[in-house]
């Protein structure tokens, strides 16, 4: 047995940056409700995920 781990890039406006975008949208109403976070810092995070110099790692993807 062995486990491998797989971290998905993420590059400005890419589909695993837009697949992001809609992901957190589902949770804005609830967060934003929560006083976890504000507006603005989503609208930042949508614009900084736009960016074509944009990178990032996705969560690492486990399989055992």
């Amino acid at each position: 047995m062995g486990l491998d781990a797989r971290f998905q890039q993420i590059h400005g406006d890419d589909a695993e940056s837009r697949w992001w975008r809609l992901s957190l949208e589902q949770s804005r109403v609830g967060t934003v409700a929560a006083g976890l976070v504000e507006e603005a810092d989503f609208e930042a995070a949508y614009r900084e995920m736009a960016q074509p110099d944009f990178h990032d790692l996705s969560l690492a993807v486990l399989t055992a």
